[in-house]
C-alpha cells in the first residue's frame, strides 16, 4: 500500500504553529507504531513518514525565510518611511528544522533546538524579562 504522507500531512498542517505540528507528527508515527504491519512494511512507513516531516518542515522554512525578506525589503534603509511599532514581542521557540538555527528565517525570534527550549523552560519563568544584545 502507497500513501502520501506528504499530501496528507501538508494539509493536515496548514496554518498550524510548531507545537501543534510536532503533534500531528508524533501522532501520525504512533499510527505506523500500533499498527499490524510488518516489520519491513512499518519501517518503510516510517522512513517516508519521516521524509515527508523533513520536506514540509524545509517548505515552512523556505516561507518563513521568504517572509523574513519581504520584512527586510519593509525596513530597509533606503526607503523614506518607517512603520511607527514593529513587533510588540519576539519569541523564543523551538523548531522541527535545527539547520535554520542562526538564519533569518522568522521574524525576529530566537530559535532553539527542541532539547534547548525544554531545558531554558525548566529553568526559567515564563514571562521572565530577555534583553537581547548583539
Amino acid at each position: 500500500m502507497t500513501v502520501d504522507y506528504y499530501s496528507l500531512l501538508t494539509k493536515a498542517v496548514a496554518g498550524k504553529d510548531a507545537v501543534a505540528r510536532d503533534q500531528i507528527y508524533k501522532d501520525a508515527f504512533s499510527l505506523i507504531t500500533r499498527s499490524h504491519l510488518a516489520r519491513e512494511a512499518a519501517s518503510a512507513h516510517a522512513a517516508a513518514l519521516e521524509d515527508a516531516v523533513r520536506r514540509i518542515e524545509d517548505d515552512i522554512a523556505g516561507e518563513e525565510a521568504n517572509s523574513a525578506a519581504a520584512i527586510n525589503e519593509v525596513l530597509s534603509t533606503g526607503r523614506n518611511w518607517k512603520p511607527l511599532v514593529i513587533a510588540a514581542a519576539l519569541l523564543i521557540h523551538g523548531t522541527n528544522s535545527p539547520k535554520t538555527i542562526g538564519h533569518l528565517v522568522a521574524s525576529g525570534c530566537i530559535r532553539l533546538v527542541n532539547d534547548d527550549v525544554e531545558d531554558l523552560y525548566r529553568r526559567v519563568s515564563v514571562e521572565t524579562r530577555v534583553v537581547f544584545v548583539s
